[in-house]
């Protein structure tokens, strides 16, 4: 939340290039922290070696569920959705619309704030009983839902400041609701490789983001927000129809199998499958 307002602070005081020394000082303080002052609270066990065999069957695993692998992309479009207004927004609030540095780092600040207020959320309503499943549809609608009035808006030319930050925190507050969702979903059948799927659905994420990120910045006229609306409205679209369409029903008929099987094992009684 903060990064924004001090980066434009640096800008004004030093010029850009103090951004990245800062960027580099205080990472190199935080390996050092980590490298003397913590230490491996795990048991390794000997079998769980990273052989390279073992670390390609489990990406392997990952990336062939009929499961995990539909809400590692429905995370993917969804990352791609932010990460295109990540890059969009910079050009148009500060070079079409004149915005100073300051003005868009707190524009941006809220957007960061409501990523969080999305994510508490879905936590407080996890423990009133809303179920993951409810909430991840509705992060995805409310991200969907203002991405495609942004687009609508940019289309007819009615831009203005205010209304266009509340959308994009409305986007944002989507997705800080249903990313947690997403990674529980896509970690749930592999808690044992937890690190794999982690790193999988990661690495995944960052590519359809740098994708939505180059295809903004080169289709930028230089005036409109045309291009980020666009990829935005593309990707948030995307991932609300990969979960309905794909995941969502995916998911089900992997519940129903395993039902099933423990109904023929004799494990499960029929009215408890009922």
């Amino acid at each position: 939340m903060i990064a924004p307002t001090a980066g434009a602070a640096l800008l004004a005081a030093a010029g850009w290039q103090s951004i990245y020394a800062t960027q580099a000082a205080i990472g190199l303080a935080l390996l050092v922290v980590v490298m003397f002052r913590f230490a491996e609270s795990a048991t390794i066990a000997p079998s769980a070696r990273l052989v390279p065999a073992a670390v390609i069957d489990s990406y392997r695993r990952v990336l062939t569920h009929p499961v995990s692998l539909p809400y590692i992309l429905v995370g993917a479009a969804g990352g791609a959705t932010v990460f295109a207004y990540v890059t969009g927004a910079s050009l148009f609030f500060v070079g079409a619309v004149g915005l100073s540095p300051e003005q868009f780092g707190l524009i941006f600040s809220a957007c960061s704030a409501s990523v969080m207020a999305g994510a508490f959320l879905d936590g407080q309503l996890g423990r009133r009983g809303i179920s993951s499943a409810c909430m991840l549809a509705t992060g995805l609608t409310l991200s969907s839902a203002a991405s495609v009035v942004l687009l609508a808006m940019t289309l007819t030319g009615w831009m203005p400041t205010v209304p266009v930050t509340a959308l994009l925190m409305a986007v944002a507050l989507g997705f800080g609701l249903s990313v947690p969702n997403v990674v529980s979903a896509t970690m749930q059948h592999f808690p044992d490789i937890a690190g794999a799927v982690s790193a999988a659905a990661g690495s995944i994420q960052l590519i359809a983001g740098a994708m939505s990120s180059g295809l903004v910045a080169a289709c930028f006229d230089g005036r409109t927000a045309l291009s980020t609306t666009a990829v935005m409205a593309a990707s948030a679209l995307l991932a609300l129809v990969l979960y309905f369409m794909v995941a969502r029903p995916a998911d089900r008929r992997l519940q129903l199998q395993t039902i099933e099987r423990l109904m023929r094992a004799g494990s499960m009684p029929k009215s408890t499958a009922s």
